[in-house]
């Protein structure tokens, strides 16, 4: 017994129990992040962007697309429920980006599979729709003067128009008939 304590005079600390070693932690849940930290570094590594790559570096760019995608998630959301649906489809992921300014921007050249486009009606056609109205406006007004005006000349004017509101109502008569005669 002797001797074997002497055999091992440096002896290490008896060994702990394996609770106590360190449980592995992700960069991104030391970050309180979603996105995966590690992937992007081995993305950035892999890619050859740069030369050398930071610790902090993946961590920001995984902060910056979780934003980016909480707030296109958000937008889209209001606006699938703006349609009464439920389910978050291109469609709306496209109207949510287009309908903010600064996503708008960002992803300009960016084209989504099965989105759509925005709908809009061209300056263009409004200005033709807004000039015919006015025109019509013009012409009715014009009508009503001239009737107004044969009104004050004559006493019978008046009655012509009533005789003219009865033979209307026949006319109308008249192609009932015809089309229950028809069936």
């Amino acid at each position: 017994e002797f001797f074997e304590q002497m055999s091992s005079p440096r002896r290490a600390s008896p060994k702990k129990a394996t609770s106590s070693k360190k449980k592995a932690t992700s960069r991104s849940s030391r970050a309180g992040l979603t996105m995966p930290v590690g992937r992007i570094a081995n993305k950035l590594k892999t890619g050859r962007y740069a030369s050398r790559v930071g610790k902090g570096a993946p961590v920001f760019i995984a902060s910056v697309l979780e934003y980016l995608v909480s707030e296109v998630i958000d937008l889209a959301g209001e606006a699938a429920k703006g349609a009464n649906k439920k389910r978050l489809t291109p469609r709306y992921i496209n109207l949510a980006i287009r309908g903010d300014e600064e996503l708008s921007r960002l992803l300009h050249n960016a084209t989504i599979a099965g989105g759509g486009v925005k709908p809009a009606v061209l300056d263009a056609l409004k200005k033709k729709a807004k000039k015919s109205k006015r025109k019509s406006k013009k012409s009715k007004g014009d009508k009503k003067k001239k009737s107004s005006s044969k009104g004050k000349k004559s006493k019978s004017g008046s009655k012509s128009k009533k005789s003219k509101s009865k033979s209307g109502s026949k006319s109308k008569k008249t192609k009932k008939e015809k089309a229950t005669q028809e069936a």
